[in-house]
């Protein structure tokens, strides 16, 4: 029986930067973060016993008020515990964005209707992008290594490619593509309709042998290896670690903007899926209750926060679970039943 849990957010106020050469790797009590996260100092949970606590890491940000990113996704995945708190800004006009007006007429709801005003406030102002040119100018942008400005970095496999070597042609060796992590086939359209296949919320830089190796497959984990990555059985697929919370907000935001229209569903059914486009069943991409377990492993961070940032540059809407992890609990896990009072909403200045 599923235990009945309730979220704190925790805010420290004394906190601490700790960098990766400061600490001995050596040691195993030693909690090593990478440089741009600043980590509280007082990590006590005073949720009490059975709650669910949210602590968010506060980020470090430049003069601008933008978000601070100088590691890649693995270095995160591997060493923090938390979410980072987002940091909204608006590219478009150099200023911080208020994300607390934003999602302003979804507090106070839950259960549908709280999942219904979520849809409504990311599909009221969002402005659709070309796939060409303007797919490959967000991916640029929106997935440049962060050690690299040169580069993209392809989340699947954790690695980095130069921006030049984007794929113009059939030959795939060394180049890297457009990847739909919601497969076009599973129910989003063509490219050309300028819908959910052209949203670059669901479109990522990747090795163009790997998005051919993911093909359609569902986001599910193997059953006896966790640890496990790449393709498995006849359906299924895993990213490697640092990119499954990415993938499992950003396959929610794709259920969540366009199940009206597409018939987007995401459950533990899994590929036992029609294809919206051809017969009234619904589309599905991948077990929720997976997706759920890799949104709670591989927590929001820095990376992610700036590609919600870039993403929203171009199509002027975000990613809700990105900006506010919680929400996966009031819309997809156990708190459904629960009213949603707005989260944590941190300003920089």
């Amino acid at each position: 029986m599923k235990r009945k849990v309730h979220k704190t957010i925790l805010l420290f106020v004394g906190i601490f930067a700790i960098s990766l050469t400061a600490c001995d790797s050596g040691d195993s009590d030693q909690q090593i973060f990478p440089p741009d996260y600043v980590d509280p100092n007082d990590e006590t949970n005073n949720g009490g016993e059975g709650e669910k606590t949210y602590n968010y890491i506060i980020p470090q940000v430049n003069t601008n008020g933008r978000i601070i990113v100088s590691g890649r996704p693995p270095q995160y995945t591997d060493t923090a515990k938390y979410h980072v708190a987002s940091i909204a800004y608006n590219l478009n006009s150099n200023t911080a964005f208020n994300l607390k007006e934003y999602y302003a007429k979804a507090v106070g709801k839950k259960g549908k209707e709280l999942r219904d005003a979520i849809a409504s406030i990311i599909t009221a102002n969002y402005t659709s992008v070309t796939y060409t040119p303007g797919i490959w100018e967000l991916t640029k942008e929106a997935d440049e290594d962060p050690l690299d400005h040169l580069n993209v970095w392809l989340s699947y496999e954790e690695q980095t490619n130069l921006k030049t070597n984007q794929q113009n042609s059939n030959t795939t060796a060394g180049k890297w593509n457009r990847e739909h992590v919601w497969a076009r086939s599973r129910g989003i359209g063509d490219t050309a309709d300028k819908g959910p296949a052209t949203d670059g919320h669901n479109l990522r830089a990747e090795d163009a042998n790997v998005n051919s190796d993911k093909s359609n497959r569902d986001f599910e984990e193997k059953s006896d290896d966790e640890n496990f990555y790449g393709a498995h059985g006849n359906h299924s697929y895993v990213p490697k670690k640092s990119a499954r919370g990415d993938v499992a907000r950003t396959l929610m935001y794709m259920a969540v903007r366009w199940k009206k229209d597409h018939k987007l569903v995401l459950d533990d059914q899994a590929y036992d899926s029609g294809n919206a486009n051809t017969s009234d069943a619904p589309s599905r991409q991948g077990k929720i209750s997976h997706l759920i377990k890799w949104h709670g492993n591989d927590p929001v961070d820095p990376y992610e926060i700036r590609r919600n940032n870039v993403v929203f540059k171009f199509q002027n809407n975000r990613n809700p679970f990105v900006d506010h992890p919680e929400l996966v609990d009031y819309i997809f896990g156990d708190k459904q039943d629960k009213t949603w009072d707005g989260g944590f909403v941190y300003q920089s200045n």
